[in-house]
């Protein structure tokens, strides 16, 4: 912890005063807490192995930071640890045999690398997720995220390797606001044990090979944004060497791309439209179908809309204005973005990403 200067309230009398003073204090507390847990920029975990392979690459051959990364506040990263140490003892109470925290070393490729699950029992290992409402949303309706299975997948497999092999991986999301909770039950089998095995190897070539050259991909084939996009590039200790000198934190980094890059984020984004403009319409379909449905709560949905509200018109402000005779203020407007495949035969079919494990 941070040594601070006491504070006191001796002699203020302005109730602003007060609350400034509150409001620095409980952002130096939550800065506090991140610094407890700023790491060696070369320790990987196996709660890493799933996220950015450059990343990876750098730690594992031990390249040297470009970065000095400050502890932030990390609110909802703090908030998440805290509702961890929590809840998590209390659930292992209930098990025979529980435990938290439990320190196991995973064993790949000639490489050793450490972890620590949250709620180790006999037959199985689970790992708690704090998340916002959307995530929680999201995994409801496509499943457990391809990284967190990753994750547990590389516990499991340091089990097994110490000679208590589990038969089940769960991954448990906590709304970090409500508590509201969902787990997923997967069983453990072979397919997890190489999942984590060719990840462990492909990781050590990259760093073998060239690290520079390393994809900016997890293990799903994601791409990380850059600075400003990012939070794990915002927070990278080789932030500069892998975007360029004059990459900052938070900073939205302007791209300067190959033909291939270009190429591969125009696929993706036709692939995202192709998704997005049905399921908007969709959407406005259900929506106008469930007019006649009575608010409430319909088994594990719920249905309500906010009270109505009055908000300003502007195509009416703008017709008063023009029949006034008043000249209307305009602002410059960039033309209409087009994306979509090419019609030449060249156009390549882009590859579907890895699927994620079924509920």
């Amino acid at each position: 912890m941070t040594d601070h200067v006491r504070l006191n309230l001796d002699g203020i009398v302005d109730s602003a005063e007060v609350a400034g003073i509150i409001q620095a204090a409980v952002s130096r507390a939550f800065a506090d807490e991140s610094a407890t847990r700023q790491r060696d920029p070369h320790h990987l975990g196996i709660s890493a192995l799933s996220g950015c392979t450059r990343f990876a690459a750098y730690a594992i051959a031990r390249t040297p930071a470009t970065d000095l990364i400050e502890a932030g506040e990390g609110r909802a990263a703090n908030l998440g640890t805290w509702e961890h140490n929590g809840l998590i003892p209390r659930v292992a109470d209930q098990f025979t045999g529980g435990a938290t925290e439990t320190t196991v070393t995973l064993r790949a490729a000639g490489l050793e690398i450490t972890g620590h699950i949250d709620l180790d029992v006999p037959h199985m290992v689970l790992d708690l997720k704090t998340v916002g409402e959307w995530r929680l949303q999201a995994v409801r309706q496509s499943g457990a995220f391809y990284d967190h299975i990753m994750q547990v997948a590389g516990y499991a497999v340091a089990k097994l390797q110490a000679g208590q092999p589990p038969r089940w991986l769960v991954i448990l999301y906590l709304d970090r606001a409500n508590g509201d909770e969902q787990a997923f039950v997967i069983p453990f089998t072979n397919e997890h044990v190489m999942m984590v095995i060719d990840r462990v190897a492909e990781i050590r070539r990259w760093a073998e090979d060239d690290p520079d050259t390393a994809p900016r991909r997890d293990a799903s084939g994601a791409a990380r944004s850059g600075p400003g996009y990012s939070f794990q590039c915002n927070e990278c200790p080789w932030l500069r060497r892998c975007w360029g000198p004059d990459a900052q934190p938070g900073q939205r980094y302007r791209h300067q791309h190959d033909s291939t890059e270009v190429e591969t984020l125009l696929l993706e984004y036709i692939e995202a439209n192709a998704i997005e403009g049905p399921a908007k319409r969709r959407k406005a379909e259900i929506a106008e179908m469930l007019e006649t449905a009575t608010y409430g709560t319909y088994g594990a949905a719920r249905y309500h809309r906010s009270p109505d509200t009055i908000v300003d018109d502007p195509h009416a402000a703008l017709k008063i204005l023009k029949t006034l005779g008043y000249e209307v203020p305009q602002r410059p407007k960039r033309g209409t973005l087009s994306i979509r495949l090419a019609t030449t035969t060249t156009a390549k079919k882009r590859k579907p990403r890895k699927k994620k494990e079924d509920q």
